[in-house]
């Protein structure tokens, strides 16, 4: 094997070492800073998640706005590392996937092993589509979860959610025979929001006019 280097001298095969070292090191560096900029990434797509922004400010506003502040503060040769970030528009979505799936993961996980509850309501968007919104208080057969360890039902009044024969509260019932249900309190406040002040009254009215033209236009441009 490697007959070629048999009369090679000492020196040689240390400086082979030595340029075989430093490849390591090289490739060491290399992947630590990949590791770091994929880091870096996904916690900014969360950022970005979590105030509600455009995908696109990521490459648009967040990065160049960061390459400015560590090229004023640190130097050039740190800035252009941060160029290795990837914040595309795409790619951002992607991150935000992940993180959504990795926390519905880790939701499932604890429900599986703990008494809950559920708040549920119906909405529908601007199409009219109706929709079953559900907000679990530690506790789901999709997941393994087990409706047995469901302790409580919130819900409005109206029928389809708290009737005793069809309704949600009696298909649950099926399933957790020990729930109880509460009424939503949210709806017991708008009951008594009616009796507030003739012109605090105007307002919400106003106010929900506004909101139920959104939710029901398909063409906003008249607002």
């Amino acid at each position: 094997m490697h007959s070629e280097h048999v009369h090679k001298s000492e020196e040689f095969f240390k400086r082979k070492l030595e340029e075989f070292d430093n490849q390591t090191k090289s490739l060491k560096k290399l992947v630590s800073v990949s590791s770091n900029a994929l880091l870096a990434s996904y916690k900014v797509s969360y950022r970005i998640a979590k105030c509600k922004k455009p995908h696109n400010i990521g490459e648009t506003l967040v990065l160049p706005a960061a390459i400015d502040m560590v090229e004023a503060m640190f130097g050039e040769s740190y800035a252009k590392q941060l160029q290795q970030i990837p914040l595309a528009d795409n790619t951002v979505a992607r991150r935000i996937d992940d993180i959504s799936e990795d926390l519905c993961d880790q939701l499932v996980s604890r429900l599986r092993n703990c008494k809950f509850a559920i708040q549920v309501d119906e909405g529908a968007d601007i199409n009219k589509n109706a929709h079953l919104i559900a907000y679990v208080r530690y506790a789901e057969e999709k997941n393994n979860i087990e409706w047995i360890n469901c302790v409580g039902l919130c819900t409005d009044g109206a029928q389809s959610m708290s009737g005793n024969k069809s309704g949600l509260q009696a298909l649950v019932k099926n399933r957790a025979p020990e729930i109880i249900r509460t009424h939503c309190m949210l709806h017991r406040s708008a009951l008594v929001s009616k009796n507030m002040s003739p012109e605090l009254n105007d307002i919400f009215a106003q106010i929900t006019k506004v909101i139920n033209y959104i939710k029901h236009s398909r063409n906003l441009n008249g607002i």
